[in-house]
């Protein structure tokens, strides 16, 4: 008669560690995949009031983003987005033009 082998607390932690790690990797592999590649870019000059959201819509026949895509690859290329980061009128950002998802 066979007997159940019993796992030990450190194999079983090892393991879920090994899982994580490879649904980590996954899911990184997804997000860059789908991470749209900007193929131009155009300097502009931010006036008082605008935000991403509007420079967004202004820009809208010149990319294939979503309003949200291009905010966040807006943000990635001019590294703002963050806590404590604005926009400030008279500053230049570039702005993705021509995208190839």
């Amino acid at each position: 008669m066979k007997t159940k082998r019993r796992w030990s607390g450190q194999e079983v932690f090892i393991i879920i560690l090994f899982v994580l790690t490879v649904l980590l990797m996954i899911s990184s592999v997804v997000v860059s995949a789908s991470e749209p590649e900007i193929i131009g870019t155009l300097d502009y000059v931010v006036q008082e009031g605008d935000t991403l959201w509007t420079i967004a819509d202004q820009y809208k026949s010149k990319h294939n983003l979503s309003r949200e895509q291009f905010i966040h690859v807006t943000e990635r290329v001019n590294n703002i987005g963050k806590e404590g980061t604005y926009l400030i009128p008279g500053q230049i950002i570039e702005i993705p033009i021509r995208v190839k998802n």
